[in-house]
């Protein structure tokens, strides 16, 4: 099982919640959207507390660039679910991207990367 975090602004249009619904997910009971595929799976919760998991230097950046935001945490199994997901945002929707092993980047940087190349990597590689 793969995780990122997405923090992305109040006012965003899109939102991976509401690529979970329409891709036929329905709120659990955590309050997480599941959408399932053939070859895997992509788990989407809205977590208002997550920003207590990070040190103050690291909230510091994210909220440099987005004062205010909404943060998803993103689990997924195979990657399909999860590029669609992706590909599903705007062209040129900001938001950052924290992986959990050292990489926050914004959006655009990762969205037509694969998966396996950065999901866990501490920096964004050449990957074509």
């Amino acid at each position: 099982m793969n995780s990122i975090i997405i923090f992305q602004a109040l006012e965003s249009r899109w939102s991976p919640e509401s690529w979970a619904v329409e891709n036929g997910a329905d709120r659990g009971k955590g309050g997480e959207f599941v959408v399932e595929g053939v070859a895997g799976w992509v788990s989407v919760v809205q977590d208002k507390d997550l920003v207590n998991d990070y040190d103050l230097r690291e909230m510091d950046l994210v909220r440099k660039l987005i004062p205010e935001f909404n943060a998803y945490v993103i689990e997924w199994r195979g990657d399909d679910l999860m590029s669609d997901l992706l590909n599903s945002a705007p062209f040129g929707h900001f938001a950052l991207v924290d992986n959990d092993h050292g990489l926050l980047v914004p959006f655009g940087d990762i969205r037509d990367i694969p998966c396996r190349f950065w999901v866990q990597s501490n920096k964004l590689e050449k990957w074509r």
